[in-house]
């Protein structure tokens, strides 16, 4: 069961950008068609990297999952691949600004992850950031988790926005860190 639950956000990622990219080939503006199957084919060997690296070398895998990183390293990969798959297809698409931010999406994608492995593994690498704040305590460090999800998920929706990108983040961000420090004082 583990298995299935660590490869769902590959699957996802993969089925997502495999489907958006057969859907827009037709409509899109490129010489070869097969350009729009970048981000699918990187995917792809994302995936294999990773399944190689678990498989090959047991050991490193086994240091990684220790310190918290490969699950989180694994999930940033696929998510900011697809990222930035629908972001060009928004672009080239025109359906978004080509001022769309992919650079605020992996800060708005590390936050999540942060928040959201922080809880699950109390020895990983997240959580060590999130202790490292002098504000965080046992007491508001699962609502300060919550906070940097949300916050995360809104600076991802921001980057897909014509305007103030960098806001979508940074202001609910600021209110969580406000909340966070002013429930310690």
């Amino acid at each position: 069961m583990r298995t299935f639950k660590s490869q769902r956000i590959p699957m996802i990622a993969l089925l997502l950008t495999g489907v958006t990219a057969l859907g827009a080939e037709s409509h899109l503006p490129y010489t070869h068609p097969y350009v729009v199957y970048r981000f699918t084919a990187a995917i792809v060997i994302f995936y294999t990297f990773f399944r190689f690296i678990a498989f090959a070398d047991k050991r490193r895998a086994a240091q990684l999952d220790e310190v918290g990183l490969l699950q989180p390293l694994q999930d940033a990969a696929f998510l900011i691949c697809n990222h930035a798959h629908l972001r060009e297809l928004g672009v080239r698409l025109s359906w978004l600004s080509p001022d769309a931010n992919v650079e605020i999406g992996v800060i708005s994608w590390a936050c999540i992850l942060i928040g959201y492995y922080a809880p699950q593994q109390p020895q990983g690498l997240p959580n060590l950031l999130i202790n490292q704040l002098p504000f965080v305590t046992p007491q508001n460090k699962h609502h300060f988790c919550q906070g940097l999800i949300v916050s995360g998920c809104i600076g991802v929706i921001g980057t897909f926005t014509p305007t103030a990108q960098i806001m979508w983040l940074l202001l609910p961000l600021t209110i969580v860190l406000l909340r966070a420090h002013r429930a310690k004082s």
